[in-house]
């Protein structure tokens, strides 16, 4: 692997430095991965490109262009299409795309390579996608999308307004970008290509999510010296959720067995920090006391009657 490093070396230097290294090496250098990430921005189909002076001993040079990664072609094709050593003119109606323009310098013999590029761009074309606030927090999200085909690395400014008033502004060389930290509320977003009439606004609205609710389950009735199982629940939120009963359990299931009616409290955390409280009852009976009556002495052959006198529990009895 060869790896060339250009900043510091003056123009020419440099390309006497990669004419040496083609000669050398037997093969082209493919000069393209020289091209800026980040193109820059024209308003107009009429383009004018300049390069500096490659130096009298250049003799030969020509102009070329490509559009959206296509091969390079004559700048000679394309209307209003004027050169001379160090810059170029011309129309080109194509928007959207990477333009790329490169100027090839020669004494005769392999060509060197200048090389600028550039994009027309279109209107931006506006979705989103949002992320909704919690338990009454500043931390949803407006995720902003060109879907209009410009180039991807084109430079756009991303602006965040509410009530006309703005709230964050950010220039990204890509077709995306994310504002966080918002509270549930109505926005306005926009696109802003650089060009006076290529910006477009949208009205978004970040809601609150689907709020959490804790679930002990229904209130639940037990004879004294029996046991009730109790069962934690929860939905809304952001799962995980981690419980906590008021006995100290962190379990989603208990087993209690109380002497007397008691409230049990359940308190659910989700991942997001925000809790919610519920409350279950069980209720004890104490068992109930039957009494038969006083014993009794019959002549045989006789009868009499029997009465049960219960108290406690719960009626009816059987």
């Amino acid at each position: 692997m060869i790896k060339t490093t250009t900043q510091s070396v003056p123009t020419l230097l440099r390309k006497r430095y990669e004419l040496v290294l083609i000669s050398l090496l037997g093969f082209c250098i493919n000069f393209s991965s020289l091209k800026a990430q980040t193109p820059s921005i024209n308003c107009s189909f009429d383009y004018s490109v300049g390069f500096s002076d490659p130096g009298a001993q250049y003799v030969f040079f020509n102009w070329e262009y490509q559009s959206g990664g296509s091969s390079w072609l004559s700048i000679n094709t394309l209307p209003g299409s004027s050169s001379s050593r160090t810059s170029v003119s011309f129309s080109l109606q194509d928007r959207g795309t990477l333009i790329g323009v490169r100027r090839g310098v020669s004494t005769g013999g392999i060509p060197i390579y200048d090389y600028q590029y550039f994009t027309y761009p279109v209107t931006p074309s506006i979705s989103e996608s949002i992320t909704p606030s919690t338990c009454g927090s500043a931390d949803g999200s407006i995720t902003v999308q060109d879907n209009s085909g410009n180039y991807s690395q084109t430079p756009r400014t991303f602006t965040l307004l509410q009530n006309g008033i703005v709230k964050s502004s950010s220039q990204a060389s890509a077709a995306s970008y994310t504002f966080n930290g918002l509270a549930a509320g109505t926005y306005t977003v926009r696109i802003d290509m650089g060009c006076n009439t290529l910006v477009t606004e949208k009205t978004v609205t970040v809601g609150i999510a689907i709020g959490l609710i804790a679930n002990a389950g229904l209130d639940q009735t037990i004879c004294a010296g029996s046991t009730a199982q109790l069962w934690a629940r929860a939905t809304g939120g952001t799962t995980p959720y981690n419980y906590l009963w008021d006995n100290g359990s962190g379990s989603s299931i208990i087993i209690v067995s109380p002497t007397s009616t008691t409230t049990y409290s359940l308190t659910v955390t989700d991942s997001k920090g925000c809790t919610s409280t519920d409350q279950v009852v069980v209720k004890v009976d104490p068992s109930p006391v039957t009494n038969a009556g006083a014993d009794k002495a019959i002549c045989n052959g006789s009868s009499t009657s029997l009465t049960a006198i219960t108290t406690g529990g719960t009626i009816p009895y059987t």
